[in-house]
């Protein structure tokens, strides 16, 4: 069964979130690979208990095997405890290679549209 978690379940949903992301490029992209895997857990902590709690929706199965966070249009603040939370999160992120920023573009009709994973 599922149900919203809380704060008890914030060790074994940050597991079982480890291992499905540990190989996710966004994840291997901001977490540097020196100690990937112990600096990953942390950085789930920090997710779940300062964004997925507080400012969104988490669930998790009753064995904490399966985890889902997302925000809502209700889900407000994380821009304040990001910027709060900037120097906590340079520890995982460690020597993980940092994007340069590029200028954007407006979205065009003609674009394609986005596919995660792809």
């Amino acid at each position: 069964m599922s149900r919203e978690a809380t704060a008890d379940d914030v060790a074994g949903a940050a597991d079982t979130s480890t291992a499905a992301f540990a190989d996710h490029p966004f994840i291997r992209h901001t977490i540097s690979a020196d100690d990937h895997l112990a600096r990953l857990p942390g950085f789930q902590r920090i997710f779940l208990t300062e964004f997925g709690l507080p400012h969104g929706r988490v669930w998790v199965s009753d064995d904490l095997a399966a985890v889902a966070v997302w925000s809502t249009p209700d889900s407000g603040g994380a821009d304040v405890t990001l910027e709060r939370l900037l120097p906590t999160l340079v520890e995982p992120a460690g020597t993980a290679p940092r994007p340069t920023p590029r200028p954007r573009r407006p979205w065009r009709a003609t674009d394609p549209p986005h596919r995660c994973g792809s």
